[in-house]
């Protein structure tokens, strides 16, 4: 009787171990999952405030750009501001311009283009389409490098794209970009949307 009771006592203590071990693993396993979840959101959420005071900044950009008089200081300022601002400020000036827009979700990694936008749909044979170009977008002098790569991306999604920049654009590049359905945007063409970008978002308000 004894016997038994003391191997009926030394099971219980082996079950009560397991148990509590398993509770330790349990904890652990919650404890390591909740901190991996702060620390993608931690890692996640400045991605995003970025995107958003960029594109505030942009908006302020475009209040600047309506108290500078010549053509050729605002091009001066924009090839000053940050090159990212740059990026949500030439998206913010194609939605101004009755495009819909879809902003890169990220600065790194967007595969070679810096938005998209989409003309207002048209009719194509009673079947109302929606055409989308990529965006390009640099804040400096470009070289045809950088024009070729853009016109091979857009040839591989088979759509148009736009290349908006503040450098020069030799002309001899602006026609084989327009050959190979890119255009690019810079020097007058730039001011142009500029221009009509700050009669409607400050001049009619």
């Amino acid at each position: 009787m004894v016997f038994s009771t003391v191997i009926s006592l030394g099971t219980s203590l082996l079950v009560l171990a397991a148990s509590l071990r398993r509770q330790k693993k349990f904890k652990q396993r919650v404890r390591r999952n909740s901190y991996n979840k702060k620390s993608t959101s931690k890692a996640a959420k400045p991605k995003s405030d970025k995107h958003k005071r960029n594109i505030e900044m942009a908006d302020k950009v475009i209040l600047r750009l309506a108290e500078i008089e010549y053509d050729g200081q605002r091009i001066n300022y924009l090839k000053k501001i940050n090159p990212y601002v740059f990026e949500e400020f030439v998206l913010t000036m194609f939605e101004v311009d009755g495009y819909k827009i879809k902003r890169s979700e990220s600065y790194s990694g967007d595969g070679g283009y810096d938005g998209e936008v989409f003309r207002k749909p048209v009719s194509s044979n009673r079947i109302f389409t929606t055409r989308m170009e990529r965006i390009l977008v640099q804040s400096k002098h470009i070289k045809r490098d950088h024009v070729n790569g853009f016109i091979l991306l857009c040839a591989k999604e088979k759509c148009p794209g736009y290349f908006v920049h503040c450098g020069k654009t030799p002309l001899e590049l602006f026609h084989h970009a327009l050959k190979h359905n890119v255009r690019i945007i810079s020097g007058y063409a730039l001011l142009r949307m500029i221009n009509r970008t700050i009669n409607i978002r400050v001049t009619k308000k």
